[in-house]
């Protein structure tokens, strides 16, 4: 009997402990110690305002400001997301900014609430790369979209974006390969890298039969791009911009199938980040609606204006307007 009575009491004690314990971990999660660095009232309110309240997520750009049922009110469902994490332990979170650079705009990016839990639920996904380059992008297209009438009427998903960049390569005419080995090469700053080319050395040309004398050591990019918009649209400028930051591109077989329309020269100066150079188009090229066009593209001088390893994005304009393909990394030995 005396037995039973002290199991009983031991199990009490037990499960009172749990409690307790649960309790404090508890209490825990909701008060946590770290200090968030939090974006102030007068950030938001310029972050928002640089995309036109607009999600910054190219595949959502969902308006987040509008009005309320009381007339003298708004109603936002937008959020100043963290590029880089407010407070250790977050995604993305680096550990090197001060609290100054965790709460500046430079660390910002609006988003709609959807968007932005998306990035934080998945931040392997979601790089620091990547969401720069949402960023820079968003507040580009609505600087073109500035004093244009009815945007948000006139332009769909597809218009918007309407060219897409379905097969990448590079020509054979040339002394660069597909990178087959690309998890091996170093990131920096948490960088994904997910496609890209590498210059063939010289103590592989035998074996691939190629030569300077034959084949040209600068890199041909070759491009197909697919209209998936509504409406026939031309092709003016070719070109590349340098950028610092990785996101995948998946090319598709069939572009392959697809004759190069002419080859284009780009004879290439220092270059400097998000700043494209372009050549144009002596015959500008249309394109119908679900219509294909292939390119090769001469990079001139690429070693004088870029160091060893480079991350560019192939850029075209599209009836006005700049058409950015995915990063591609270009490696030289």
């Amino acid at each position: 009997m005396r037995a039973l009575i002290r199991i009983v009491t031991e199990s009490r004690f037990i499960c009172r402990s749990s409690r307790v314990s649960y309790y404090l971990s508890m209490k825990t999660r909701r008060e946590p110690n770290a200090k968030r660095d939090e974006f102030s009232a007068e950030v938001k309110r310029i972050l928002a305002t640089r995309v036109g309240w607009r999600c910054s997520n190219p595949r959502c750009r969902a308006l987040t400001v509008g009005p309320a049922e009381d007339p003298v009110r708004a109603v936002s469902l937008g959020v100043a997301a963290h590029i880089t994490a407010a407070s250790a332990g977050g995604p993305r979170y680096a550990p090197e900014l001060i609290e100054e650079q965790r709460k500046s705009l430079v660390n910002a990016i609006w988003l709609c609430q959807t968007c932005a839990r998306l990035i934080d639920t998945d931040p392997n996904r979601f790089s620091v790369g990547i969401l720069r380059c949402w960023k820079a992008d968003s507040e580009s297209l609505t600087s073109e979209e500035i004093g244009e009438c009815d945007v948000t009427a006139q332009r769909s998903a597809t218009d918007v974006h309407p060219l897409r960049f379905s097969a990448i390569g590079v020509a054979d005419q040339c002394l660069w390969l597909r990178h087959r080995s690309f998890r091996v090469i170093p990131c920096a700053k948490g960088l994904i890298q997910e496609f890209g080319f590498h210059e063939i050395p010289e103590r592989r040309w035998p074996q691939v039969g190629k030569t300077s004398e034959t084949h040209v050591i600068n890199p041909i990019v070759d491009v197909t791009l697919i209209n998936d918009s509504s409406s026939l649209g031309t092709v003016t400028a070719v070109g590349v911009e340098l950028i610092n930051t990785w996101t995948a591109l998946k090319g598709i077989p069939v572009a392959q199938k697809v004759l190069p329309s002419d080859v284009y020269v780009l004879e290439l100066k220092p270059m400097i980040p998000f700043e494209p150079q372009f050549t144009m188009l002596k015959d500008p090229v249309a394109i119908s609606p679900g219509g294909l066009f292939r390119y090769q593209l001469w990079l001139g001088d690429f070693g004088a204006a870029v160091q060893n390893e480079s991350l560019i994005r192939l850029v075209v304009e599209f009836e006005g307007n700049l058409q950015r393909s995915g990063i591609v990394y270009l490696g030289r030995y």
